[in-house]
């Protein structure tokens, strides 16, 4: 068992001899590399971006039936419909077609969706946020570590704000259309 013990130590220390000479003649690239790879493995990397995935997936269609469901109020007005369709046809690879058919079916049923359902929805959607972030933070060893509780608070801060930017997007929008009109 020693000398097995004593080759495998010998091999590895040729090996770190040739990486270290090879990590020089790279100009520490290959140090880089090897960092990476050793911070992505030891923080649970592929862990993290299989939660990340999974989460979006199932998680942000509900999301987006929030965000046009609070955004419907806006959605009668034609150029905000096609400013959203145009927006979701370059985020998602769904037909044309479609979007405008799951748009009309969230108008036709809009008075149907209550607060409860929307909450759920919310609760639902949140959970690709909730890992985003539970991941981003996982990598800066320095950031605050927090609990499930106040994960799903961060969640819906973010869900609240991507509803006041488009908002704030659609009324801009709006805004710069009636203003484009005048020759100032």
């Amino acid at each position: 068992m020693d000398q097995r013990e004593g080759f495998a130590t010998k091999y590895i220390e040729q090996i770190e001899d040739f990486f270290s000479k090879a990590n020089q003649k790279s100009f520490g690239f290959l140090g880089i590399v090897r960092y990476a790879v050793e911070r992505f493995s030891a923080l649970r990397g592929v862990e993290g971006s299989a939660s990340i995935a999974f989460f979006t997936i199932f998680g942000l269609p509900p999301l987006l039936i929030v965000l046009v469901s609070v955004a419907s109020y806006y959605l009668e007005i034609p150029d905000i419909q096609e400013q959203i369709i145009q927006v979701i046809r370059e985020i998602v690879p769904i037909p044309p077609d479609l979007i405008i058919e799951f748009l009309e079916g969230v108008l036709s049923q809009r008075s149907a969706v209550s607060i409860i359902g929307l909450i759920g929805l919310a609760w639902a959607g949140s959970g690709v946020l909730m890992s985003l972030t539970a991941n981003i933070n996982r990598a800066w060893p320095t950031a605050k570590i927090r609990n499930v509780v106040e994960r799903r608070l961060v969640a819906f801060l973010m869900i609240g704000t991507f509803i006041l930017f488009i908002a704030a997007s659609s009324i801009l929008s709006t805004i710069l259309t009636f203003f484009s009109q005048f020759d100032i």
